[in-house]
């Protein structure tokens, strides 16, 4: 059984001596900042790379927030940077993440999925990093405890293991009864700020927005928002889910969309642009060309079988388009599938 009491949540291991009217000199004279001296900036370990530009999205000793309507995809964007992580190279040409030697434990905790959907997520997250298994990567379902207990839960993992670079908390409202209640919003942010901190750690958490505008919900939603180095918004449009930087401390970086293939894994879709105030794309994908164009394609590639499983699908449409001169990638032909059967030019 697990005890919420203050002793549990007490965990003495690497943490800060807590301030009292005796020590408070001491702890101070500590955290004093020293113009004189020299501070290492925190090592990053997520980038977001296109288009020949870097922009930093996270770094060890800090908290992002990903933030997002319901059913936005907000944790298949988990799934992609979770995917990253475990590769350690830049599935998509996109997403970078970086975790140093004794830094590269991936940690992903659900709060409100069942077993078996948090089984999805993980068998999702593998299948992304192109893998069947890792030793630098587990996950654990706490839909079954308390808020309390979920708390203690994973405060007593990050102080009681190495080794750990990147922690996801998917359903960061979970750890606290009232999503409304100041005190309880100021609590979790303060361990977010703690754990982080003290175990050089960067936390992933994930949250809903209101359903009448784009603002992360209740008094911990705006705790999150104003505390967390990175808010990054994801917002789904038809097939696409369309990812762009809220809040940054440093460079923004450049929105991207991704989409969800037939084995329902997450890819990022080449050369999307978000699209302008007035509706229409800087730069488009299988828009930019005319339905007739794509129906001559499909003709083309249809003539030669009448029946393509979804693999040789995307081997036949990179290959008709070089025969007209457009050159394809095989995430960019995937971005065509979807095109085709959201238009329901093929079935």
């Amino acid at each position: 059984n697990v005890h919420a009491d203050s002793e549990t949540l007490r965990v003495a291991y690497k943490q800060q001596a807590k301030v009292t009217t005796e020590n408070w000199k001491d702890i101070l004279d500590n955290l004093k900042i020293d113009p004189r001296k020299m501070y290492k900036e925190p090592p990053v370990c997520i980038e977001i790379e296109r288009n020949g530009e870097s922009s930093r999205l996270a770094t060890f000793g800090n908290f992002s927030a990903i933030i997002g309507k319901a059913k936005s995809r907000k944790t298949f964007l988990v799934s992609l940077i979770l995917g990253a992580a475990i590769k350690q190279d830049q599935p998509q040409n996109l997403i970078k993440v970086t975790l140093p030697p004794g830094k590269t434990r991936c940690v992903f905790f659900d709060t409100e999925q069942s077993t078996y959907d948090v089984w999805k997520v993980v068998k999702r997250i593998l299948n992304t990093a192109e893998t069947l298994v890792s030793d630098n990567f587990e996950a654990y379902g706490l839909r079954a405890h308390s808020p309390k207990e979920r708390l203690i839960l994973i405060q007593q993992f990050l102080y009681n293991n190495e080794n750990i670079g990147l922690v996801v908390i998917d359903g960061i409202r979970d750890l606290v009864n009232d999503i409304n209640s100041p005190e309880e919003a100021t609590e979790i942010t303060s361990h977010l700020l703690k754990w982080t901190e003290e175990r050089d750690i960067h936390i992933i958490t994930a949250l809903h927005q209101n359903k009448g505008d784009n603002n992360a919900r209740g008094h911990l939603g705006t705790e999150i928002v104003n505390k967390a180095e990175t808010v990054i918004s994801v917002e789904k449009d038809n097939e696409i889910s369309m990812v762009s930087p809220e809040f940054v401390r440093g460079k923004d970086f450049i929105p991207f969309a991704f989409s969800i293939d037939k084995e329902g894994i997450p890819y990022v879709l080449e050369d999307w642009s978000k699209p302008n105030k007035d509706g229409k794309k800087k730069s488009t994908s299988p828009f930019d060309f005319p339905k007739e164009s794509h129906v001559m394609i499909l003709k083309q590639i249809y003539t030669v079988e009448p029946f393509f499983s979804y693999a040789k699908l995307i081997t036949a449409i990179v290959s008709a388009m070089d025969k007209n001169g457009c050159r394809l990638g095989q995430s960019k032909a995937r971005e065509f599938v979807t095109y085709y059967m959201t238009e329901k030019l093929i079935k």
